[in-house]
């Protein structure tokens, strides 16, 4: 199972690792699994995708991570709030750089 967050304004990668000492930033060269580049909290993963000015743009739960402590963090650290996919609001904050694409299907009138 999966979930996407999106933040509300952009936050700059170099602050996290700032302000945020307990989280450690993950990007491929630092991962000997090879990923994307993730935060660790020592026990849970939460992948990010960045803009092109180095902001975090967009977050991703995978399998059985636990993301509670990272964006508590998150939140708290840079006053944010963080939208799921299934709050209403979620795709109102896209950035034009989201590597996230969303689809929609409708059923054909008989």
């Amino acid at each position: 199972m999966s979930t996407y967050y999106r933040p509300e304004r952009p936050l700059p990668l170099q602050s996290v690792k700032e302000l945020c000492p307990f989280i450690q930033v993950q990007v491929p060269e630092d991962c000997d699994d090879g990923v994307e580049q993730r935060f660790y909290d020592g026990t849970n993963y939460l992948w990010f995708a960045q803009n092109d000015k180095g902001e975090v743009i967009d977050l991703f739960r995978y399998g059985g991570n636990d993301p509670d402590r990272i964006l508590s963090a998150l939140k708290y650290f840079f006053g944010v709030r963080i939208w799921s996919e299934y709050d209403k609001a979620y795709n109102l904050f896209a950035h034009n750089g989201t590597p996230v694409y969303s689809l929609q299907f409708e059923e054909e009138a008989a």
